[in-house]
């Protein structure tokens, strides 16, 4: 298991693909998880594979599919910012990484509404005949 807000990387076939989740989560041998700690935060860890992909996914190698090994992963180089760098990339990247999980939070709650809703609309189980709905001008 690793801890919410580690770096997941897949290793094989698609290299390079990154995500950090948000809950606690388990990959299989398909990924590098990079776990964040006290020198480098999610998000140097995240933007550091982006900038980095190129480079990890040239390094990829195999015959049936591409694949990065953990040892080969590991020497690659990163740079670790200083404490005062470190804290005003997080103060412009922490909000705009919320708003991201906020709007994904959004996205799937209103898919499922959507999806529980859709159906009884058709069906003419939920019934808005009686509704006013503002089309905010687009009924004209």
């Amino acid at each position: 298991m690793f801890p919410p807000y580690s770096v997941m990387m897949t290793s094989r076939a698609t290299v390079g693909v990154v995500s950090i989740n948000t809950g606690s989560a388990c990959t299989n041998q398909g990924f590098i998880t990079c776990i964040p700690n006290e020198m480098l935060s999610a998000y140097n860890l995240y933007f550091w594979v982006i900038e980095n992909r190129e480079t990890i996914i040239t390094l990829a190698s195999g015959a049936t599919f591409k694949e990065i090994n953990k040892t080969t992963f590991r020497e690659l180089p990163i740079t670790i910012p200083d404490e005062e760098i470190q804290a005003r990339f997080l103060k412009i990247a922490v909000p705009i990484s919320q708003q991201i999980e906020n709007l994904l939070t959004n996205n799937t709650i209103l898919r499922r509404t959507r999806d529980l809703l859709l159906p009884r609309l058709i069906s003419g189980e939920v019934d808005v005949s009686e509704l006013e709905i503002n089309t905010g001008g687009l009924d004209q």
